[in-house]
């Protein structure tokens, strides 16, 4: 079975969330994106409430945590984005609270072999449920995930931080950098 970059992307970070599991993907029923079991637990959603962004330029700055704007949708089932009120944010619509497995990725150019970018997925606009950093290179990329229980009107944003004390450039690429929201239960 085939499976997309961001099949590939879910299963490679879920495996990090869940490391005592021994995961294996399943696809159970139509319609199923992901359904994992591992010992006693299973993990399954056929996706049916969600989002992931996309950003279609390059955006520059982040010297500061600076959030990540947001100009296309690969899919928003319940109006999660507003791209023209709060391009940086994913709010949990009414009727939608639950555990969401939440992810981000960046690519960043414009920056040099001594730099740590960091990348962290704020809640609120002031709790990092996420965040990791990594050593650089001329193109370094970056990816983040995490489940979280959400509240009606939470609101997520990607934030990126690059130690430079200068401008750096999150890059734009097929589909990233992108950030999004899978309700699990």
């Amino acid at each position: 079975m085939r499976y997309s970059a961001l099949d590939k992307f879910l299963l490679r970070n879920l495996k990090k969330e869940l490391p005592r599991q021994s995961l294996t993907p399943r696809f159970p029923q139509s319609g199923s994106q992901f359904f994992f079991v591992g010992g006693v637990t299973e993990i399954t959603t056929s996706m049916t409430h969600g989002v992931r962004l996309w950003r279609s330029t390059n955006q520059d700055g982040f010297s500061a945590w600076q959030s990540v704007s947001f100009d296309g949708e690969n899919f928003d089932t319940d109006g999660y984005h507003d791209p023209a009120i709060n391009p940086t944010r994913i709010t949990i619509p009414a009727g939608r609270a639950g555990v969401y497995f939440v992810f981000g990725y960046c690519q960043f150019s414009n920056i040099g072999w001594t730099i740590q970018p960091e990348i962290r997925i704020l809640r609120n606009g002031s709790n990092a449920i996420a965040r990791t950093c990594d050593r650089s290179n001329d193109s370094p990329a970056l990816s983040i995930a995490s489940a979280y229980d959400l509240a009606v009107g939470d609101y997520l944003e990607l934030q990126v931080y690059l130690n430079t004390g200068a401008a750096g450039r999150v890059t734009a690429v097929t589909d990233a950098p992108c950030f999004g929201a899978i309700l699990f239960a």
